[in-house]
């Protein structure tokens, strides 16, 4: 065959060819697309905004909702941060996340109850010592020894009752040994405008009467002396006992005091209680003989004449001498002297009383020289 010939038949050939291959074909080629990398799908998983990763979670597990899986109600109604790859990863981190926000509930709650006993401690210590303080103080009674039973400085109170400016109170030391509730006068007392009646008593021992035992307000009515009668050494014995019991001190004895008809009522002494001046009437609950029991009749009869007169001495008072609260201080010979003139008391009309405070003293020991 000639090269002409030859060359002819290779060309037809390539047209059939050609002609074979289009018919057998449908599609055109396209170049095969390129296969992602394993890293780049599992960063594409990881991401948190990934639509369909959030699609599949949600279809994997739809009902678990919870605190801890919603960091916030105020996150802009952003969905879950936590995704993973597959159903299996999200199943295990729900668990995970729930025991969490258990763990930190309970850690919150122990917080919580440590926080609340703390406070409830440091609220409730003060409150316990403020209310019981005071109740066992007035329980028990003070008592203040006399010098001449053994007390060198001449007599400090066996007890002490913490005021409010965390001062102690000290009942003094004097003549007798007395018995009574340190600062009992307050101002529960002297702010009401009502009458109170108070108890305290005084044992004189086999001392008796030793002026050089007095206080220095006691030692200067004894030196001022009264305006007759011989009721100095009861009137003293009621000052020594706000004296030594209530702090009070002397400011005027019955012949100092000024008043404006020198031939009205009168007072027995002008002390400074609290701060405040005070006018103290003083009678003794006694008859004879003393043996025979003491009536309410008698109590009642005193009482009344006292406090009548009272209100009549204390306008009677020079405004330089003035005072804005009456005591009436009943010095009764024994207890049961006491307990009628106090059963008595409270018999009374209650205009009468007015707001005079009522301190009835029982004395004991060798008392003689009062009565």
């Amino acid at each position: 065959m000639s090269t002409s010939r030859r060359l002819n038949f290779f060309l037809a050939s390539l047209l059939v060819a050609a002609a074979v291959g289009c018919s057998s074909n449908d599609t055109p080629y396209s170049a095969p697309e390129p296969q992602p990398d394993a890293s780049d799908a599992s960063e594409d998983v990881a991401e948190p905004n990934d639509a369909s990763t959030k699609e599949d979670a949600k279809g994997d597990e739809p009902a678990v909702v919870d605190a801890a899986d919603e960091p916030d109600a105020q996150n802009d109604g952003e969905a879950p941060v936590e995704a993973s790859a597959d159903a299996g990863t999200d199943a295990e981190v729900v668990p995970d996340v729930l025991s969490e926000g258990a763990s930190s509930d309970a850690a919150s709650q122990d917080s919580d109850a440590a926080e609340d006993a703390s406070v409830d401690a440091s609220t409730d210590a003060p409150s316990d010592v403020s209310a019981d303080a005071p109740i066992d103080v007035s329980a028990d009674v003070q008592q203040g020894d006399a010098a001449t039973d053994g007390d060198a400085a001449g007599g400090e109170d066996s007890g002490a009752e913490a005021g409010e400016d965390g001062a102690a109170c000290q009942i003094l030391g004097g003549l007798g040994q007395v018995q009574c509730v340190c600062n009992e006068l307050d101002d529960t007392e002297w702010n009401a405008d009502a009458p109170f009646i108070f108890t305290n008593s005084v044992d004189f021992g086999t001392t008796g009467w030793d002026l050089s035992l007095l206080t220095p307000g006691g030692k200067q009515i004894w030196d001022d002396g009264n305006l007759g009668g011989s009721s100095i050494e009861s009137e003293i014995a009621a000052y020594e006992m706000l004296a030594r019991c209530d702090q009070a001190s002397l400011i005027l004895s019955e012949s100092k005091i000024d008043y404006i008809d020198e031939g009205g009522k009168k007072t027995d002494i002008l002390m400074l209680i609290d701060g405040r001046n005070i006018g103290v009437s003083v009678v003794r609950a006694y008859h004879y003989p003393p043996t025979n029991p003491y009536t309410e009749a008698e109590a009642t009869t005193i009482l009344t004449k006292k406090l009548s007169d009272i209100p009549l001495s204390q306008k009677n008072a020079e405004s330089y001498n003035s005072w804005g609260r009456s005591m009436l201080a009943v010095i009764a010979y024994d207890q049961q002297y006491a307990d009628t003139v106090v059963s008595a008391w409270h018999k009374l009309d209650a205009s009468l009383k007015w707001n005079v405070i009522v301190v009835v003293t029982v004395t004991n020991g060798d008392d003689s020289v009062i009565y």
